[in-house]
């Protein structure tokens, strides 16, 4: 009878224990089990815990956001048709490596040569008739005659200098991007008409797909690597050139595009086109940030919603 009466009489005290008072007892039973001869496994669990959770909320580290990236030629340039005329002869195809001067595209000469030898011709006429008018004193003719050498003079200037660009070379060394005009030869073209796309082998950029929760850490001169698919072993330098205000939208989300220039001599083999991964380092920051971030700003979105 005493001992089912002892109990009793227990559970009555402890029901009527304040919360604190229960906290302190329950804190007073716990501590020998922690740090007594048979807790060692806890003291250490409990360390570790303790120095986890000062590193998680004090310490810093470089954060790296991770994106999609593409690559693209630094300065494309457009080689258009520098006068009507017709397609004679394409000497290269897209993806075809080019050096300085070499030839690229032909236009078809045959009537601006003709033209020329007719222009010439005037120019001689008109040059024998200023003589003959200054000769006879006729300074009315001569310089009639001379006006219309002038002006044959200027029209051979022309028909020369599209002679010259019938010729369409290499500006410096490179890559042809595109231009399939194998089927056109023959074609007659506009002026302006784009013929071919062209870059310089050499200096290249990468574009990088910033979902919009990552483009306010971004900024001008961030440094970053990226590697491309094909090789995924070769890691590039690069660094955040610009920015574009405006997003994009991609499967049903926004993105921002960043440019970054390549910092060091790129690879023979990297191409337009190229797909790949770049990370870029955007700051210190708090490891609890660099964690949840995310998660906050999508639960204070919703704060503000409600």
């Amino acid at each position: 009878m005493a001992s089912p009466l002892s109990t009793g009489l227990l559970l009555l005290d402890r029901g009527h224990r304040s919360l604190s008072r229960h906290i302190a007892d329950d804190v007073r039973d716990e501590v020998p089990r922690w740090f007594g001869r048979h807790g060692r496994g806890r003291r250490i669990a409990l360390v570790a815990a303790a120095a986890f959770g000062v590193w998680f909320g004090f310490a810093k580290k470089d954060y790296e956001v991770t994106v999609s990236c593409t690559v693209h030629p630094l300065e494309q340039r457009t080689l258009a048709a520098p006068f009507e005329g017709v397609i004679a002869a394409q000497h290269v195809e897209p993806g075809e490596q080019v050096v300085a001067g070499q030839l690229l595209v032909e236009m078809e000469t045959r009537e601006l040569r003709v033209r020329r030898a007719e222009l010439v011709a005037e120019v001689e006429v008109a040059s024998v008739e200023r003589s003959h008018a200054t000769d006879l004193g006729d300074m009315a003719a001569a310089a009639q005659a001379h006006a219309r050498w002038k002006a044959a003079t200027a029209r051979l200037a022309v028909v020369d200098l599209q002679l010259q660009q019938s010729q369409i070379r290499a500006i410096s060394d490179g890559v042809i991007l595109e231009g399939e005009l194998a089927h056109r030869v023959g074609q007659t073209v506009p002026l302006g008409e784009s013929l071919l796309e062209f870059s310089d082998a050499q200096h290249w950029r990468v574009e990088l797909e910033v979902p919009e929760y990552l483009a306010p850490l971004l900024e001008i001169t961030q440094p970053g690597t990226f590697a491309a698919v094909a090789r995924p072993d070769i890691v590039t330098p690069c660094e955040i050139h610009s920015i574009h205000a405006t997003a994009f939208r991609k499967h049903a989300k926004n993105y921002f595009v960043a440019r970054a220039n390549i910092t060091g001599t790129p690879p023979d083999w990297m191409r337009a086109g190229m797909d790949g991964v770049a990370r870029v380092n955007v700051g210190r920051h708090r490891v609890w940030w660099i964690s949840l971030h995310r998660l906050i700003g999508a639960l204070q979105l919703q704060i503000w919603k409600w």
